[in-house]
């Protein structure tokens, strides 16, 4: 559970000001089983995404936010590979994180969050660095 909210961007005009009514069931949930595809712009609003996801118990968006090429650095141990990440991730207990602050250095962007759960010296404040292809998608991921 992330702790720090994550306000989605939404901009609307009323009728009359360069938009137009909304069309009957433009606002509707989407039928049971669609996907739902969700447009994040800026390197925060990734990591947010991320800690969102991160302790879900619905994997697949989780997953579907890395590169296939990603490769994650924790503990002492490198994985390459989405597989190789779903392997790694299932052996992380469940935790719940809060965002203390995130920052970017060129292309790279930091997060120091505290995480809490089932684990020895729980809680701990641990960064997470960043690096994102052009489309998005975690390329790295470095826990310290």
């Amino acid at each position: 559970m992330v702790k720090r909210p994550c306000m989605p961007r939404v901009c609307s005009l009323p009728p009359g000001e360069g938009q137009s009514a909304p069309r009957e069931g433009m606002f509707d949930p989407p039928p049971r089983g669609a996907s739902i595809v969700v447009l994040v712009t800026t390197a925060t609003e990734l990591v947010d995404h991320y800690f969102e996801l991160a302790p879900g118990a619905d994997t697949a968006p989780y997953f579907a936010q890395f590169a296939d090429h990603a490769i994650v650095e924790d503990e002492g141990q490198t994985h390459r590979g989405v597989e190789a990440i779903k392997a790694w991730r299932a052996a992380v207990p469940g935790v719940t994180y809060t965002v203390l602050d995130v920052r970017t250095t060129g292309d790279e962007h930091v997060a120091r969050a505290e995480i809490a759960g089932e684990f020895p010296g729980s809680p701990v404040v641990l960064t997470f660095h960043f690096t994102f292809t052009g489309e998005g998608k975690i390329e790295t991921l470095a826990i310290r």
